[in-house]
């Protein structure tokens, strides 16, 4: 199945201008650690951007250390990689220039967030569950529709604790759902979610993202089976991956069909998640690649600002001044969640590096990859495309401009908005209707 075409339409997309290359063209530098967008007449498949906003000499400034060209940033081959701007011209420049641009009140939640940190996540390595719970709101599962969807909770192992929140939209109130041929209900797409949190916190009944979930299952027209692993620091490396896995083994079960609403079609399955969920995407997805999960057809992995990293301090972790996650907040995560002897070097960190695992003949469905500028993990993920590039995997890289780590999560985000709608014109894009 071939990769969806390129958005190279600006006026549906960013705010600014496109032109033409000629070979006399000047071209400016971009910020260094970002692949250089250029249109010409014989490379269709990237975009090179006019900055409208950007005339002042001053604005476009760098300092030598930020003109060198980190490795993972060189020009796509593959057309794979996309930039959409979220505003006005200028936020494209990423880097230091584009902090200024972050919404004060975005500024003002990740401080709040900071400190909630200091007080649960402690400095021996050890999570203070109590208060935890008590900062992550929750939502009780509720069978009447809201906003559309409705949910429930579903036990997947009882044994583990392992369970799920179901999302179903209401096909009563949604006339798109009625099928061609008449009857009620109209097979939907299931998509496995797996939640964020540094593989330390959060859960599916979190009001951030039990909104999350109930937002992707309209807006896609799925199922969203939203899966709860053991965390860490309790339940190390490689509990999480087994715990998101034997969440597929239950949607073969006939267990599930019980739980499931009689619309949900396994053939039509797509992972996805966000941060650890997005690693934890990337590893179930390459799990499901060596078994037979028949009825379960995989159509497609959707990782979101996945948490990637290594012993090496990447450009963007050193220069980038997040909004929400810290690079002392990242540390303490892969402390608690890998092996106590291991670095983070570690496969299940590193997924690019010298250790990680052999994905050259797994035949992994298409990939699509969410990256923010102002994301200190966004050098890991760029190095996990081309990883998947290298190895002639399917893949779609969009980098948000102004992005910043859980961009998507914050309610009356125009450019989560427009994460939210592009997750779903690739889940639509890679669905078999035949």
């Amino acid at each position: 199945m071939s990769t969806p075409p390129l958005r190279t339409d600006s006026s549906k997309n960013m705010d600014v201008t496109p032109s033409k290359v000629t070979p006399n063209d000047e071209r400016r530098e971009v910020d260094s650690e970002w692949p250089q967008l250029l249109l010409d007449d014989t490379d269709q498949s990237i975009v090179h951007f006019e900055l409208s906003e950007l005339d002042e000499p001053e604005t476009m400034r760098k300092t030598e250390e930020r003109r060198e060209m980190d490795s993972e940033w060189m020009r796509p081959t593959t057309g794979s990689i996309v930039l959409s701007n979220g505003g006005n011209g200028r936020d494209w420049i990423g880097g230091a220039e584009a902090e200024e641009f972050v919404p004060m009140s975005v500024r003002m939640v990740g401080a709040v967030l900071r400190r909630i940190d200091s007080w649960v996540y402690r400095k021996d390595g050890t999570v203070n569950r109590a208060r935890q719970d008590f900062f992550e709101v929750k939502a009780k599962a509720n069978a009447k529709p809201v906003n559309g969807v409705s949910t429930k909770d579903v036990v997947i192992d009882p044994a583990t604790g392992v369970w799920a929140r179901v999302f179903t939209p209401d096909q009563e109130i949604m006339p798109e759902f009625e099928a061609e041929d008449g009857q009620s209900e109209k097979k939907l797409p299931v998509i496995v979610y797996y939640h964020g949190g540094g593989f330390v916190g959060m859960s599916p009944d979190v009001v951030v993202y039990d909104k999350l979930c109930r937002r992707l299952a309209r807006a896609a027209n799925a199922v969203v089976v939203s899966v709860h692993y053991r965390r860490a620091p309790e339940f190390r490396y490689p509990v999480a991956y087994e715990d998101s896995f034997r969440a597929l083994e239950w949607l073969q079960s006939a267990e599930s069909q019980e739980e499931l609403p009689g619309a949900a079609d396994l053939t039509q399955c797509f992972l996805a998640g966000d941060s650890a969920g997005g690693n934890i995407v990337h590893f179930v997805g390459c799990m499901a690649a060596k078994s037979d999960l028949r009825p379960i057809q995989l159509r497609g992995l959707v990782l979101l600002q996945p948490f990637f990293g290594g012993e090496d301090r990447t450009t963007s972790e050193l220069t980038v001044n997040p909004p929400v996650l810290s690079l002392e907040r990242a540390d303490w995560g892969w402390k608690a969640f890998l092996p106590e002897d291991a670095d983070r070097d570690h496969p299940a960190c590193n997924v690019s590096g010298p250790n990680s695992m052999d994905i050259s003949t797994l035949r992994l469905p298409p990939v699509f990859v969410v990256i923010g500028t102002l994301d200190i993990l966004k050098d890991w993920q760029m190095r996990y495309v081309k990883k998947l590039e290298k190895h002639n995997k399917q893949v779609r890289a969009e980098i948000y401009v102004g992005g910043f780590h859980s961009f998507y999560a914050f309610e009356g985000n125009e450019l989560g908005d427009r994460a939210m709608a592009d997750v779903v014109a690739f889940i639509d894009s890679h669905m078999d209707l035949d």
